[in-house]
């Protein structure tokens, strides 16, 4: 082998080393059935200077926070996961908390990881589970699985 050849698989195998540093792949995947889920896509946060009323002009009608939450039965417990709505905190992908929305019921089964390496979504809040298995989860990290 050359000295060309030999320079070109070392920067080779740096890039390929150095491509995925930015965040740790999550570890610990579990499996599950989803027992409920339940949340609001969009909810009006009332103004207390309406009295009563509802203006729908931009600057009296805001829309809140999305919120879901999946419920999923694993041989390990029964884990709580609020999808986190910023879509900023896990694997970067084409999943929102609105298709997965759509795509999700009870009776479904999905994988998703346990252990995130202290990631946190763009509001600095933690991803993953506590002990009592209650967390956060990026959408892209919850994974449909079909039969």
């Amino acid at each position: 082998m050359g000295i060309k050849q030999t320079l070109g698989a070392i920067v080779l195998a740096g890039a390929i080393g150095l491509s995925g540093c930015s965040k740790p792949e999550p570890s610990g995947f579990v499996e599950g059935e989803i027992t409920r889920v339940g949340g609001n896509l969009v909810s009006v946060v009332k103004n207390p200077e309406w009295n009563g009323f509802v203006s729908y002009s931009n600057e009296t009608l805001k829309f809140g926070n999305p919120s879901y939450t999946v419920h999923v039965k694993t041989s390990q417990g029964e884990y709580s996961i609020q999808v986190d709505p910023t879509d900023n905190g896990g694997s970067p992908g084409p999943q929102t908390i609105y298709n997965l929305a759509e795509t999700l019921e009870p009776g479904m089964r999905v994988r998703f990881p346990t252990e995130l390496y202290e990631r946190q979504n763009s509001e600095r809040q933690p991803m993953g589970f506590s002990k009592s298995r209650i967390g956060m989860l990026d959408p892209d990290d919850i994974e449909v699985l079909r039969e």
